[in-house]
């Protein structure tokens, strides 16, 4: 994914705390016991600006030079009950999702391919999870899906997974 910070990079410094003056606050209507008036939305605090901020520029934060990532193609032929199928592909500590269909959630998508590319570290081990509620996989009973994951691309992609019923794979993504 692409990592953004908020200041730093090309362009005007943020100013220091200290530099930009603190805006004033406009106060909320009260009534005769001096309480806030009830609303029946929120209400929000209106601030007036005394002079102008200096604008925030965003940048991509570049990628660690000793990081190299390859691209992880997933693709999947969905039979005819696609509301019953569901899939993942995670990294093996579970610290990140790269790709999540929930059971349900590809309803609708009768006979369809759904392809996802990601572009992941290399080294990163994997978790991809197949899932299919009736547990009549994705051939033959109801059209003729499959499930496969490639790693790389062009000449130089190789199948890494290759299957048609529910099932929990991990690889290692480069090897």
């Amino acid at each position: 994914g692409i990592r953004v910070s908020l200041g730093g990079g090309e362009g005007p410094e943020a100013p220091s705390p200290a530099d930009v003056p603190s805006p004033k606050e406009v106060p909320l209507p009260v009534d005769a016991l001096g309480t806030n008036l009830p609303s029946a939305t929120p209400s929000v605090a209106l601030m007036e600006q005394t002079t102008p901020m200096t604008p925030i520029t965003m940048v991509a934060a570049p990628r660690p030079s000793s990081v190299t990532t390859m691209d992880i193609a997933v693709i999947v032929q969905l039979d005819s009950k696609p509301e019953e199928t569901g899939f993942s592909l995670v990294s093996s500590d579970q610290f990140t999702t790269y790709i999540s269909h929930k059971i349900g959630s590809l309803g609708g998508l009768h006979s369809e391919v759904v392809m996802e590319v990601m572009d992941i570290p290399e080294q990163t081990e994997l978790v991809f999870e197949m899932a299919d509620e009736a547990g009549d996989g994705l051939c033959c009973k109801h059209g003729s899906g499959f499930y496969r994951v490639f790693a790389g691309t062009g000449d130089r992609k190789i199948t890494m997974i290759s299957g048609e019923r529910s099932a929990k794979y991990v690889f290692t993504a480069g090897e």
